[in-house]
């Protein structure tokens, strides 16, 4: 399985794609359009700060190495896969044309 190793983590104060998604990674996002539906998305280590305030940033960033140990089960691929991935994307007309 890809995953990044270590304390990797990804933090966006932009609008952010659906890569961090596919690696695992933890997310700390601006709550910014775009972002928000990353956010609703139930993500298991994805924690969010408004945008253009350091601080809240800052304390989500401690929020996220406080539970860095937790070692919880992560769920970002999965989720990925469900929404973005080819079957999710495609398989409409996959089916309608019979190449399934």
């Amino acid at each position: 399985e890809n995953q990044v190793p270590g304390k990797a983590i990804v933090i966006h104060i932009d609008h952010v794609g659906a890569l961090p998604l596919f690696t695992h990674c933890p997310i700390i996002l601006t709550e910014v359009p775009g972002n928000l539906d990353f956010l609703g998305m139930g993500l298991s280590h994805a924690w969010s700060a408004p945008k253009e305030d350091p601080n809240q940033i800052a304390g989500a960033i401690r929020v996220w190495a406080g539970d860095f140990s937790a070692q919880r089960a992560k769920n970002h691929r999965e989720t990925a896969q469900a929404r973005f991935g080819q079957a999710a994307c495609f398989g409409a007309i996959v089916s309608v044309y019979g190449l399934d």
